[in-house]
């Protein structure tokens, strides 16, 4: 049986895989899906590898690493819930075109895993979706990616990886790899 510390990680992919096959079948569905919990950033590779065998590409869904610590909760939550609401947030204030990128992670006080640039740009080309804390800015979705190769395919606004225009992913300078204000998401 698993547990909290021992993940069932077969049974996890089983049912991610189903979800993809799910919204490939339906076509105007996409998967939120969760890294697995306690998951090293080898262990998240390697799911994300996992999640697209057998699949078809582009695939209808984005996996999103890491868990969350809420004050609610006495052990880390699965991010999902928190990144679908983020999702409901942007279509209702922007568009359904938005990217869920740069945005805030409501209700949120810290992750499992802390991610810097060094592991972000170790999991962006391999197309999982990093939460990231920022001193002074909160816990933000930070270079999301969906569709295409790999589990998702383009990063959203991009082709190949995260949005680089040259602008340093400073947390500092107010400035992210993106191109977006970390503040409002507007064009720098």
């Amino acid at each position: 049986m698993a547990s909290d510390n021992n993940p069932d990680k077969p049974a996890i992919a089983r049912v991610q895989g189903e979800m993809l096959t799910h919204c490939a079948q339906q076509g105007d569905r996409f998967a939120i899906l969760d890294s697995t919990p306690g998951a090293s950033v080898d262990d998240v590779i390697e799911q994300c590898k996992q999640l697209v065998i057998g699949h078809e590409e582009p695939l209808n869904g984005a996996l999103y690493y890491p868990w969350l610590i809420t004050s609610g909760a006495a052990n880390p939550v699965p991010p999902c819930g928190h990144v679908a609401g983020i999702y409901r947030r942007c279509d209702a204030r922007t568009g359904v075109f938005k990217a869920p990128a740069n945005e805030q992670i409501v209700g949120v006080l810290d992750l499992e895993t802390q991610i810097d640039a060094a592991i972000q740009d170790q999991l962006n080309p391999k197309r999982v979706n990093c939460l990231r804390a920022f001193p002074g800015r909160g816990i933000r979705v930070w270079g999301p990616c969906v569709g295409g190769p790999r589990l998702g395919g383009p990063p959203v606004g991009g082709a190949d990886g995260p949005p680089d225009k040259g602008i340093p992913d400073d947390a500092a300078s107010g400035r992210s790899r993106d191109g977006l204000d970390p503040l409002d998401g507007s064009l720098l």
